[in-house]
């Protein structure tokens, strides 16, 4: 297999050349986009906390935090570097989706050839399926370490690497798997669980792993934890850290035990919200069951390569059946993958000879392929009880990448099916562009097509950004209203507004939401502004978890949020308490013309419902 190009001459490593061809691939199509829409909720919130850091302020510390840090310290390298703007936000985001697609391309060159890992690699650069959004989240750096980390089991299992070199590349595949944890904890914690069962079993059975192997990987894991431990410890973080990151974690999401498990393993199918239990049973369980069944059955026969060429490229070809309708939740992209993957891993763990003679993948490959984006899965879902968060975005590519590891296709056959999933990705962006739609922004970032989203606001965070014409008046009326240096507070999901108006939050809570603090987070907050009434209380009205502070509660809050009711309503009662001294100045909607404020209203991070209430004698 090629590993050295010949560039001007001189023997350059392929993966070098793949990394500047990569990064200059999507640089180049995705800088002109990304730039176009803003996502003001989730995703912003890590340039909101970059820009804390860059104030002195540390998380868990200073102030309240709920995941790893390190994308909130990547967002504030990228502001120090390239200046206190979004921009710089986008450009972290773009930075990690180089290095994860680099990866992608590394382990396919290695289990199936360089032709195959290029298309592949061009598929993830441009489709959605891969790429999810163009937005700085936490998510893609668990999905880049466990990734990393199965790259490296995959160079460990490679025939004829000397033992040096298989216990180098197994104390780095347990580095990465923990550092996992410096970005989504939950992730790190079902990932460290597959892994450690996966191994301890291959271990007894004498596959692959050896007592020395074992003790490296798991060496390298410990080593990376005690690294983030000494890290957070030396900015007096760490036993806030490990409060927040796991203590309270249960408290804000609602979720665990054996119900939180049962939930990870049928894909939600358990929690149905509305839909008939056997109707979830029959869609989301029965059906992926018997057609992984089905193909379980061809790939077992003896003898017959045929069948099992068949077999293996049912589920791409129920993938690519997926892609062409683009819905990245139905059993195409969730269901399917999630049940052929967890029938693959139980056997590599469990009959490991059998899984090499039926599927012709190492079963230690078959784990670091298939077993850590189920737990990536599994972290996810339990993260939000019932159906709409797993990781399809790991599961589809790591489906492909265990086909393109068999050596029961033929290496045509897995070029072939490479060069289509590229041409879909292609396909794709020429619909989304025809449309005028951004391929890469996620859905409450796109506001509208690329067209409406052509308006510049002067202001030096937003420098280079584009806004459709209601975000821009909001953004213009909010600044006039909240002088900078005032003190306030804010009710909701977007503390991008901190920024925006340059007015001071005296408490350590920057993001209301149930999920993401708990009782006593709240309690805190309210304490310290009971103590110290801000200047103003900028209140999020159509958040989908928090309740309008215009509106009365009743003896439940479960119509508006069904996650940490207690913090959700000691947050509302407390708030809605202090209003008496606060007098309403305005809503974003009032400087709206009817249009505009249709137009706000189709998307979900509701910047358009925000209401400035400022205190009662307030002299700017």
């Amino acid at each position: 297999m090629t590993s050295r190009v010949r560039i001007l001459g001189r023997s350059v490593p392929i993966d070098a050349v793949a990394l500047v061809v990569i990064a200059v691939a999507i640089f180049v199509t995705h800088r002109p986009l990304i730039m176009h829409g803003m996502c003001w909720n989730d995703s912003a919130w890590y340039f909101h906390f970059g820009n804390r850091v860059l104030d002195g302020a540390v998380p868990y510390r200073d102030y309240v935090f709920q995941v790893g840090p390190l994308p909130i310290y990547m967002d504030a390298l990228f502001q120090a570097v390239l200046g206190a703007s979004y921009s710089s936000s986008m450009y972290a985001a773009l930075l990690i989706k180089i290095v994860r697609v680099l990866v992608v391309w590394m382990i396919v060159r290695r289990v199936a050839s360089p032709r195959a890992a290029a298309l592949f690699a061009a598929f993830c650069t441009f489709d959605q399926m891969f790429n999810g959004w163009a937005h700085h989240w936490s998510t893609q750096y668990a999905q880049l370490f466990f990734l990393a980390c199965g790259l490296m089991i995959v160079m460990a299992a490679e025939p004829g690497k000397s033992e040096r070199r298989v216990l180098t590349c197994l104390v780095l595949a347990g580095m990465f798997a923990g550092l996992i944890v410096s970005a989504r904890q939950a992730t790190a914690i079902t990932v460290v669980a597959v892994l450690a069962a996966g191994s301890v079993v291959l271990l007894a059975r004498k596959e692959f792993f050896t007592p020395r192997r074992f003790i490296a990987m798991w060496a390298g894991y410990v080593g990376s934890l005690v690294l983030l431990a000494a890290a957070l410890a030396a900015v007096g973080a760490l036993g806030p850290a490990i409060q927040q990151m796991f203590l309270d974690a249960p408290q804000k999401k609602n979720a665990g035990g054996v119900a939180a498990v049962l939930d990870a393993l049928s894909g939600g199918a358990l929690v149905l919200w509305g839909v008939a239990w056997w109707k979830g049973f029959l869609f989301f369980i029965g059906l992926p069951l018997a057609t992984t069944a089905l193909a379980l059955f061809a790939v077992t026969r003896r003898g017959a390569v045929s069948s099992r060429t068949v077999a293996l490229l049912v589920i791409p070809i129920a993938v690519v059946a997926g892609l062409l309708g683009r819905n990245a939740w139905n059993l195409y992209f969730y269901d399917l993958p999630r049940t052929f993957l967890s029938f693959v891993t139980a056997c590599a763990v469990l009959a490991p000879d059998r899984a090499r003679r039926w599927f012709g993948v190492e079963p230690v490959v078959i784990l670091a392929l298939c077993g850590l984006p189920l737990a990536s899965d599994w972290a996810l879902e339990m993260s939000y009880p019932g159906r709409g968060w797993g990781d399809p975005l790991s599961l589809v590519p790591c489906t492909l990448m265990f086909v393109l590891a068999s050596r029961r296709l033929p290496e045509r056959i897995k070029s072939w099916l490479c060069a289509g999933l590229f041409g879909l990705a292609v396909l794709h962006q020429v619909v989304y562009l025809s449309n005028d739609q951004n391929p890469y922004a996620k859905d409450e970032a796109s506001d509208g097509s690329l067209t409406d989203n052509r308006f510049e606001v002067d202001h030096p965070l937003l420098r280079g950004h584009r806004l459709p014409e209601q975000r821009k008046l909001v953004v213009e009326w909010l600044t006039r209203s909240v002088p900078p240096g005032s003190t306030c507070f804010m009710y909701g999901t977007i503390p991008f507004v901190y920024e925006l108006t340059g007015c001071k939050n005296p408490t350590r809570l920057d993001v209301t939401i149930p999920d993401f603090i708990t009782r006593g987070d709240a309690e805190q907050a309210l304490a310290t502004l009971r103590a110290n009434p801000p200047d103003f209380i900028i209140a999020q009205e159509g958040s989908w978890m928090n309740p309008s502070l215009e509106v009365k509660l009743g003896d439940t809050v479960k119509h508006y949020s069904e996650i940490n009711e207690q913090a959700s309503r000691a947050m509302h009662v407390g708030l809605q308490a202090l209003l008496p001294q606060y007098e309403s100045i305005g809503h974003s909607t009032d400087i709206l013309s009817p249009e505009l404020a249709r137009r706000a209203a189709a998307f979900w991070d509701t910047l358009h419902a925000l209401r400035v209430y400022r205190r009662k004698g307030f002299a700017n």
